[in-house]
């Protein structure tokens, strides 16, 4: 299948784990294309994965923009979402409905959070109180294996959905 993984990231982390979930569904036999939500031209894909970072509980602008661009130009792909963030981290990302296609509004539907990452030292002052506010912690503790690993179920989804199509 050929697969979309389209980030909106404002500092790298959600990016480093869409490029972790392209390259789990490479491993499955997907051709994978990773690219940002902005780059994103065209939507000729038989499925769609979009991360976006969260900020104070919500999905970054450019990534509600281009979930509702799916649901305009392409209401018929299935489309799953992930997001990463210093708050409401999903307790079992690995579970149904979470490695399900999203329903739609994609961005309204039961998605992962996962535990992100963020550099105090390319913050602005706002960004460092409203962290500081939030009692966030600014380790990396981001895990990487459990985003491979809810790629995985994912890539048997689509492995599922392939071999139905199939005559």
């Amino acid at each position: 299948m050929r697969v979309l993984v389209a980030t909106a990231s404002n500092y790298g982390s959600t990016r480093e784990f869409g490029a972790v979930v392209g390259s789990v569904l490479s491993g499955h036999g997907h051709e994978v294309r990773t690219a940002d939500v902005a780059q994103v031209t065209d939507l000729d894909y038989d499925a769609v994965i979009v991360g976006t970072a969260i900020y104070i509980g919500r999905p970054l602008t450019a990534a509600r923009k281009f979930t509702a661009r799916l649901e305009r130009e392409a209401p018929q792909l299935p489309v799953w979402v992930f997001a990463s963030g210093l708050k409401n981290i999903t307790g079992n990302p690995l579970a149904p409905p979470f490695t399900h296609p999203a329903a739609r509004p994609y961005l309204g539907s039961r998605y992962p959070i996962f535990l992100g990452r963020v550099d105090p030292d390319v913050l602005t002052d706002a960004e460092r109180a409203l962290i500081s506010m939030t009692r966030a912690n600014l380790e990396d503790r981001r895990d990487f294996e459990l985003v491979s690993a809810w790629a995985d179920e994912v890539a048997s989804v689509l492995g599922a959905q392939t071999a139905a199509s199939l005559p």
